[in-house]
């Protein structure tokens, strides 16, 4: 059987039966013979990862902008951690931007929703991560975050 954790200390079980000679099942083993159903484990490392938000609308409704988002550096349990690899970190911000500003061809920025609902796949993560304290994820995960 696998490791019943995939990261740290976990449990490995395995069912143990006494047979007779015959293949027949039996309940006449000794118990002190008996071997262990159950096994310590560890999964793999599971260390810190870098967790990331979508980027958000862009700066700018014509020309050049930029659009934000959150990074932020979990641990193994989704806490707040310190010890990613700073060479790894995606970016928080990109450039953006519409072309044509002024002309017919513009599109006008998508009304923002004002309902109480979660914008993001990610928000159960958010919610684990503790990332509710932020006004960007508060908004972005908005119905998730209220229940936490």
């Amino acid at each position: 059987m696998q490791c019943s954790e995939r990261c740290g200390a976990g449990v490995r079980t395995r069912e143990v039966v006494c047979l007779r000679e015959a293949g027949e099942v039996s309940a006449e083993c000794p118990t002190e013979t008996r071997p262990p159903t159950h096994k310590s484990c560890a999964g793999r490392y599971c260390g810190s990862e870098w967790l990331t938000s979508e980027f958000g609308a862009c700066s700018a409704t014509c020309g050049t902008g930029r659009q934000l988002r959150e990074v932020a550096c979990v641990g193994p349990n989704f806490q707040p951690a310190s010890d990613c690899p700073e060479a790894q970190r995606p970016a928080a911000r990109q450039p953006c931007g519409l072309q044509g500003c002024g002309g017919p061809d513009v599109k006008s920025p998508p009304k923002r929703d004002t309902r109480c609902t979660d914008k993001y796949g990610n928000c159960p993560l958010v919610v684990r991560a503790r990332l509710c304290t932020y006004a960007y994820y508060r908004d972005l995960c908005c119905e998730s975050c209220s229940k936490s």
